[in-house]
């Protein structure tokens, strides 16, 4: 449900542009939830935004974020605006993650998690990162110098790494 997507909003960050993807070639998932969907992404969508988080972190240190939805096949990256002012952080603008939670649910998709980038850091969430996450979510961190992007499921205190294919 999209309630689960009241994230601790004022801790998130990212920007990023959105590419649009079909998920005609890919099967529906039979399990769906946070945890128990197909953990898909669409290597179009993917791929620009990693190179999107690169050009920003050399050019200001800035991050990108945004959220993580579950479109039935795949989970999709929505970016939103990292409003935070200083470098090497993120904070989700507010009013256009509600007005996505509202065309979401409009559309029948779930907010099942968050991304964002680290500059300079690897590929794994913080403790600020993992605090001010929704419990039993995903997470998305990209990791800038690497170029490279990993999964995590956020329960309790704890971050579990998670496999992840692209389609």
């Amino acid at each position: 449900e999209l309630a689960r997507a009241r994230l601790n909003l004022n801790q998130r960050r990212f920007r990023v542009f959105a590419a649009t993807a079909s998920c005609e070639s890919v099967p529906l998932c039979a399990d769906r939830g946070a945890i128990a969907m197909s953990r898909k992404f669409f290597r179009a969508q993917l791929t620009p935004v990693i190179r999107d988080a690169v050009k920003m972190a050399r050019r200001d240190y800035r991050e990108v974020c945004g959220l993580l939805v579950d479109s039935g096949c795949a989970i999709e990256l929505l970016p939103v605006r990292n409003i935070a002012r200083r470098p090497c952080r993120f904070i989700f603008d507010e009013r256009q993650v509600k007005a996505f939670q509202g065309a979401l649910a409009t559309l029948g998709r779930e907010i099942v998690g968050t991304y964002h980038s680290h500059p300079f850091a690897d590929a794994r969430p913080g403790r600020s990162d993992i605090a001010g996450t929704l419990d039993d979510s995903l997470m998305l961190v990209i990791d800038c110098t690497e170029r490279q992007a990993r999964l995590w499921h956020i329960k309790g205190d704890r971050a579990r790494a998670v496999r992840y294919a692209l389609v």
